[in-house]
């Protein structure tokens, strides 16, 4: 603003009555109007060895309604600059000459640091505010979360929006989507975390904000060889009987259930009490240790049993089945009193054909409705996240280059999400 009394609104209330239409006019005219100023006559005022208050002024003003980085560069340079003169007043001093220059030079140090630091807060601030505005995407460790979270992250930035993507448990994300910590979560896979998810939707700080056309399951899964040499499979209660084919030196004589990760919040160390059976969870540390050990005992024919979901790649990889566990219904895994044990929960098994949905932080829709619009209307089908993890865990492209190659065989289908 070429105003005054606007500019002077921009500075401490103690400085106010410092400032005067007066003390504006000693800058040039052309160099004080609009935000483009010219830090030349900011470096000018603050290496002179003497900074009168009308001049301090002045730096506050400039950094009010300027670029605070410039003024950063500029103290700075002044800075060292002055470090040097300091030395050589000392020096002077030293040789017994009588000099102004150390005293003056200390001075402009202290100017010179004050405006820098001063400077630097603000950007500190101004980032700040920048990522509290910006879309808080998490990223999780699985391979579609990734390159969808890309994806999406992408298509909101081409709707305008700014965009962050955050680290997160996938356990604990939606207490912290509660929070306002995350914005919005794209993969909210129903066997995995439906209760998590609808416990916060329930007390009203997470929105389901819309349901993906993939239809999800999420269970054991063993490769079909192993039915040569346990009969009776997919029921889980041969499964049981056959417990151990699939021991290993750390869990026999019980077998080994290779679970996922343990924030996936499976509950399959509830599952295996609720039903009695014969095995001890192993908790992978990630998606990708578990296709590890799918590989080293798909190669040697191996019985093994692990957590797998779909959609996924593997399905194209490797031919398997899903254990067929009690139906779930609604309650099992907390209320004892309907299944197959009146004392426990879990003695179930996951939903056939469980959603895939958004959610969203409250407060979102009102923050930024034109990005809530475009979250409500995407929409990912089973091809398109087996897709997403094919890329990455078969083909072996990079998150980043996964999801450009899905934008681009896919543009059609985003973009008209924009509209």
């Amino acid at each position: 603003s070429s105003s005054p009394t606007a500019m002077r609104r921009c500075l401490p209330v103690a400085w106010r009555r410092y400032f005067t239409g007066s003390t504006l006019s000693s800058i040039p005219k052309k160099k004080r109007h609009g935000p483009n100023l010219h830090w030349n006559v900011i470096a000018s005022y603050v290496k002179q060895a003497s900074i009168t208050k009308k001049k301090k002024i002045h730096l506050k003003v400039n950094l009010c309604v300027g670029n605070p980085r410039a003024i950063v560069s500029t103290g700075t340079s002044c800075f060292f600059e002055n470090v040097f003169l300091t030395l050589s007043g000392l020096g002077n001093l030293l040789a017994g000459r009588n000099s102004m220059m150390k005293y003056r030079s200390v001075r402009s140090i202290i100017g010179c640091v004050c405006v820098a630091l001063l400077a630097f807060s603000f950007v500190m601030a101004s980032e700040t505010a920048k990522s509290a505005e910006s879309i808080k995407i998490p990223l999780h460790n699985w391979t579609s979360q990734l390159v969808g979270a890309e994806i999406v992250g992408r298509i909101l930035q081409e709707g305008g929006s700014e965009v962050e993507y955050v680290p997160a448990d996938s356990g604990a994300v939606y207490e912290a989507m509660c929070e306002g910590d995350v914005d919005l979560v794209h993969e909210v896979w129903q066997g995995a975390f439906g209760v998590a998810f609808e416990k916060q939707v329930a007390k009203g700080c997470v929105i389901d904000a819309a349901t993906h056309d993939a239809k999800t399951r999420e269970e054991w899964w063993y490769p079909s060889y192993v039915e040569e040499v346990c009969p009776g499979l997919p029921d889980w209660e041969a499964l049981n009987d056959c417990a151990e084919l699939f021991a290993t030196s750390e869990t026999a004589p019980k077998g080994r259930y290779l679970g996922g990760p343990a924030e996936w919040l499976k509950g399959d160390d509830e599952r295996v009490l609720g039903l009695g059976m014969n095995f001890h969870v192993i908790n992978a540390g990630s998606a990708d240790a578990i296709w590890a050990e799918l590989a080293i005992a798909f190669e040697k024919k191996q019985p093994i049993v692990h957590f797998n979901w779909t959609p996924n790649f593997i399905e194209a990889l490797y031919d398997g089945k899903f254990i067929e566990f009690p139906e779930y219904w609604d309650g099992c895994k907390d209320d004892p009193s309907g299944g197959l044990n009146a004392e426990l929960t879990h003695d179930c098994g996951n939903p056939k054909g469980g959603y895939l949905k958004i959610g969203v932080w409250k407060g979102f829709p009102e923050r930024d409705p034109g990005a809530y619009a475009i979250v409500q209307k995407m929409n990912f089908s089973n091809l398109d996240v087996a897709v997403m993890s094919k890329l990455v865990d078969v083909d072996k492209m990079e998150v980043q280059d996964a999801a450009t190659k899905w934008m681009d065989d896919n543009d059609a289908k985003w973009r008209a999400w924009l509209n």
